[in-house]
């Protein structure tokens, strides 16, 4: 008799193997259903991580152009954040890492979201302060997927100065062709719109501005020369003013004494040569 009650009390208390299993496959479905939610989630919070670094590289890049008129050379992979020696005439030298301690930024602001570190390019022209107001031909260049140039050609009033560009998951594993030209040490560059397809991923995000938008929108200085203003054009990556030869962003609306006589300063320099006065 006790023996019976003994069984009884544990049949009924227990799961059955059954049971057991309709709960197991059902946790596994719900974790099925909802991790790749939560990785969806986890990749969006490292998107928006790169896209606040690079704004604040292009910040410090703004400021560094406002007060030097050059900005700086890459670092390497070895130079600690240092920029390495490059002139006018440089083309691999041209393309790098964000000099983060030329910046005055902290080495985590040299990475992305995924925790790599920036690309970084620059119109080798503009790391020489003599020559930061030349317009001579470009050196450096973007396309977009169709093999366009995402900015003019013509440098009359304007030129492309850098390129920023956090590879993300394709870190030093690029598979598309596009992924392979923004990897490969030139001066050419291209921004597509992100994919994960298998048979040709993009999966960088392209950052870049023009001289004087970096002195406008970033460095909150008067640009360079100034030109007609129209509606700026809006770079699909950061929402940010883009200047192209007939736009200039909008410069700060009241200056003082001497950043007027800065500013007509540098523009009889980009007329007729004369000392700026910088």
């Amino acid at each position: 008799m006790s023996n019976f009650k003994i069984s009884s009390f544990l049949t009924l208390q227990g799961f059955s193997l059954i049971e057991m299993s309709l709960v197991l496959a059902i946790m596994g479905t719900v974790a099925g259903l909802s991790m790749p939610l939560l990785l969806e989630q986890k990749s969006l919070q490292k998107q928006q991580r790169s896209a606040q670094n690079i704004e604040m590289v292009l910040t410090a890049l703004g400021t560094y152009a406002a007060n030097r008129h050059s900005l700086p050379c890459p670092a390497s992979k070895t130079s600690q954040g240092e920029p390495i020696a490059c002139t006018k005439e440089s083309t691999t030298a041209a393309v790098g890492y964000v000099p983060y301690k030329a910046l005055g930024l902290q080495e985590k602001s040299n990475q992305d979201g995924f925790g790599h570190p920036l690309r970084y390019a620059l119109d080798p022209t503009l790391s020489e302060q003599e020559h930061f107001i030349e317009n001579t031909d470009p050196k450096l260049f973007i396309t977009n997927e169709n093999g366009r140039n995402v900015i003019s050609t013509n440098t009359q009033n304007d030129r492309l100065a850098v390129v920023i560009i956090s590879e993300g998951v394709a870190y030093q594993q690029p598979t598309s062709t596009f992924e392979m030209t923004n990897t490969n040490s030139t001066l050419t560059f291209v921004d597509a719109p992100f994919s994960s397809q298998k048979s040709n991923p993009f999966r960088h995000r392209v950052n870049w501005s023009t001289r004087n938008n970096l002195l406008t929108y970033y460095g909150k200085s008067a640009p360079i020369k100034p030109m007609a203003q129209e509606t700026p054009v809006l770079n699909e990556r950061t929402e940010s003013p883009v200047i192209n030869r007939e736009t200039v962003a909008i410069a700060t609306p009241i200056l003082s004494a001497r950043e007027q006589r800065a500013a007509e300063g540098r523009e009889r320099y980009a007329r007729t040569g004369e000392d700026a006065g910088f």
